[in-house]
């Protein structure tokens, strides 16, 4: 009788991915070896033909500004990093493009609670149920829909029998099917 030896479960691990890398001498990007060797070969012409405190500066001020390009902490050098910093900074307080306001203070024209980005076409709605609570209604002209909003929240942490939760898994299927025979209804679900 043999043992069968199984791998161990490991869960999928998923990622955007890495950027990848070309590396030269020392493990370090081409990009900083060709500045490094312009720098050592215009530094030690220097130290050669000028003065030898004059060379060794300037090869320690190459040195200083080739740093921040070998840094790089999330795939991004330092220069990167601070250029997008500053764009950012930029935006948020030249033309305070970084926020989107709604409602009576949105600089949006043509209308009041407008959504970003794409669903900018459409309308948003805030209603009040029987109950007390806020619910949104989306108006979307084009395809003459609507799209309502609500939050629920359930009690997830008790424990409920395996009997029950075959019985409120069955309930929400009865839902979902009622939901669809008058036919006016498209779709519906449920985001977590």
């Amino acid at each position: 009788m043999t043992a069968q030896l199984e791998a161990p479960y490991e869960p999928p691990i998923y990622s955007a991915g890495n950027r990848p890398q070309s590396t030269f001498a020392f493990g370090l990007p081409t990009k900083v070896i060709a500045y490094g060797a312009g720098f050592f070969a215009v530094s030690f012409a220097v130290l050669i033909f000028v003065h030898v405190v004059a060379g060794l500066a300037l090869m320690g001020f190459g040195a200083l500004a080739l740093a921040p390009l070998v840094i790089a902490p999330n795939g991004r050098t330092l220069y990167e990093t601070g250029q997008l910093r500053m764009q950012w900074m930029r935006r948020k307080h030249i033309d305070k493009s970084t926020e989107y306001h709604a409602g009576p203070h949105s600089r949006i024209p043509g209308g009041r609670y407008k959504l970003p980005g794409l669903l900018t076409r459409t309308k948003v709605y805030i209603g009040i149920d029987r109950h007390g609570n806020e619910f949104g209604m989306i108006h979307n002209p084009d395809d003459h829909r609507y799209t309502v909003v609500f939050d629920a929240l359930p009690g997830g942490d008790e424990a409920i029998v395996q009997r029950d939760k075959d019985l409120y898994t069955a309930d929400w299927g009865v839902y979902l099917a009622d939901l669809g025979l008058p036919g006016d209804i498209v779709g519906a679900m449920v985001v977590v």
